[in-house]
C-alpha cells in the first residue's frame, strides 16, 4: 500500500498519529510492518489478535 493512500483511508488522523501508532503496535508485536521508502510503500505482516492487543487498542483510543 502506498503512503499516501494510506494517509487518504485515515483522514481524521495527521499522518503523524498513524505512524506514531503503528510505531507502537510493531513494539509491542501486534503487526509486522516493511517500509520501502524508495517505492513509498508500507506493507503489512501478520496481525496477532488477543486480550493484549485489544487492551492495547483501547489504550491507544483513550489517547485521542
Amino acid at each position: 500500500m502506498k503512503i499516501d493512500m494510506l494517509s487518504r483511508m485515515i483522514p481524521f488522523f495527521d499522518f503523524s498519529v498513524v505512524e506514531k501508532i503503528s510505531v507502537d503496535a510493531v513494539k509491542h508485536n501486534f503487526v509486522a510492518i516493511k517500509v520501502n521508502h524508495l517505492s513509498g510503500a508500507v506493507h503489512f505482516g501478520t496481525v496477532v489478535c488477543g486480550p493484549d492487543s485489544v487492551h492495547y487498542l483501547f489504550t491507544v483510543a483513550s489517547w485521542l
